[in-house]
């Protein structure tokens, strides 16, 4: 086994600083976008479809996950319009740190009322037999 020099762990340091400075930017979204995807969302999600279904399901997972889940491979069913609208929210809520009823307004209300409207998916009732 060789030592490395001080000079050659620094240089591994600064790569490793920078792929994760990389795969950062490819993850990160503004709060604006993440904002405008929320409300994207929450306009489908206040309907009555499958996408409805799909959107209203990456809200709530994003605002209590331990109470609501989202089957990622029904993102398929959105149109690109709103799957990139979820997977903006979903990146979002990892990378600004904001929960999304904090961000749109009245969100707390909308979110109240979408608990309301998907009862029936939350996680004590999916799962039921």
């Amino acid at each position: 086994m060789t030592d490395l020099t001080q000079a050659e762990i620094r240089e591994l340091i600064d790569a490793q600083e920078k792929e994760q400075a990389f795969l950062r930017s490819q993850v990160a979204v503004t709060l604006d976008d993440y904002s405008k995807a929320v409300v994207h969302l929450v306009g489908l999600a206040r309907c009555d479809t499958s996408g409805s279904r799909i959107a209203a399901q990456v809200l709530l997972s994003i605002y209590n996950g331990d109470n609501w889940h989202v089957n990622l491979v029904e993102l398929g069913l959105l149109d690109y319009d709103y799957m990139y609208s979820a997977l903006v929210a979903i990146r979002g809520r990892l990378t600004v740190h904001e929960e999304p009823q904090n961000i749109i307004e009245n969100g707390s209300s909308i979110f109240a009322d979408l608990e309301v409207q998907w009862q029936h998916l939350h996680t004590n009732n999916r799962y039921k037999n």
